[in-house]
C-alpha cells in the first residue's frame, strides 16, 4: 500500500477502493504465513535501478547532485533523492535520449516501517496465496 500511495499514477479513488478490498477482507496472514522485510541491501559496487520503457515521475533537475559518472558511454547524474514520495533521482542520458532510475549505494539501509504498517518484500507459499487471493478480488 505504501509503494502504491506513493506512485503518482495511482489516483486517490483508486488507491480507496484498493484500501477498501484488502482491509475489508482480511488484514492479517493464515496460520504459518510468514513475511520477510529487506534491512539492508548489499551489492559489490553502486548501481542504478531504470525503467528505460517507463516515463518515470522524477525529482527536480535543479535538486542537489550527490553522483555522477559516464558508465559506458551513458552519462548520469544521482540528484538528492524526495524523501516522500517515491521519485527517481537519476537521470540517465544514453543515445540522445533521457531516462530515469534509482540510485543505489553498496550498502543500502531500508527505511524501517511503522509497527502498524505490514511492508513485505519475500513471502512463504502460504503468505503469497493469502495475498494473492485478495489482490485478485481488486485486479
Amino acid at each position: 500500500m505504501n509503494q502504491a500511495s506513493a506512485s503518482a499514477s495511482i489516483s486517490d479513488v483508486t488507491l480507496q477502493i484498493i484500501q477498501n478490498l484488502i482491509f475489508s477482507t482480511q488484514d492479517k496472514f493464515p496460520s504459518g504465513a510468514t513475511c520477510w522485510q529487506k534491512q539492508v541491501q548489499l551489492s559489490t559496487q553502486d548501481y542504478i535501478e531504470s525503467y528505460p520503457t517507463q516515463n518515470l515521475t522524477h525529482v527536480s533537475i535543479d535538486s542537489n547532485i550527490q553522483n555522477q559518472g559516464v558508465w559506458q558511454n551513458a552519462a548520469w547524474t544521482a540528484f538528492q533523492p524526495n524523501t516522500e514520495l517515491n521519485l527517481a533521482d537519476t537521470r540517465i542520458r544514453y543515445q540522445a535520449k533521457e531516462h530515469w532510475g534509482f540510485f543505489h549505494n553498496e550498502r543500502e539501509v531500508n527505511t524501517a516501517q511503522p509497527n502498524n504498517v505490514l511492508a513485505c518484500d519475500f513471502f512463504n507459499e502460504s503468505a503469497f496465496k493469502q495475498v494473492d487471493r485478495i489482490l485478485g478480488r481488486v485486479f
